[in-house]
């Protein structure tokens, strides 16, 4: 088994509230996962569970292990209750269909200057022997890429 630290961080122009309402609206969820390049997706809101599900085109080093498609699916239970400064906290997991990959973490809303920042922060573990390392070295630059991505739509919202 293979555990790596995940921390990426998005930089939104929006205000924290502003922010979360953003992240918390199916509109938002959809323009980010077609802004992924999927195969096909799919985007929820439900109440303070938000998420999604995307069907991507492998890595051609894991395409002849794995098929020639992944399916990773990633959601954020937001808390109730704002934070003392106004931000929001909620539960990341993301996983990848058929296969043991997992990422379990924290994404933490605050706000920045005029903006708001958002930081995720998670543990990836790869429990698959022999390809464990190799498979995550291929996960993690797609997750951070797809975060990044998340921040670069948030910066023309709504579009």
């Amino acid at each position: 088994m293979v555990v790596m630290h995940i921390s990426a961080t998005n930089d939104f122009p929006q205000a924290v509230d502003e922010a979360f309402r953003m992240l918390t609206d199916r509109s938002f969820l959809d323009a980010v996962c077609r802004a992924t390049g999927p195969l096909e997706y799919s985007a929820f809101v439900d109440g303070l569970l938000t998420g999604s599900r995307r069907v991507m085109p492998n890595h051609p080093s894991i395409k002849r292990f794995t098929g020639p498609t992944i399916t990773v699916s990633d959601e954020i239970a937001w808390e109730a209750e704002p934070t003392s400064d106004g931000g929001r906290r909620g539960a990341t997991r993301v996983t990848v269909a058929g296969m043991p990959v997992e990422l379990l973490g924290t994404a933490t809303l605050s706000a920045h200057g005029a903006g708001s920042l958002l930081r995720y922060e998670g543990e990836l573990t790869v429990a698959i022997p022999l390809f464990g390392p190799g498979l995550e070295k291929q996960a993690a630059p797609l997750l951070i890429e797809a975060l990044n991505m998340q921040q670069q739509v948030a910066r023309t919202w709504p579009s």
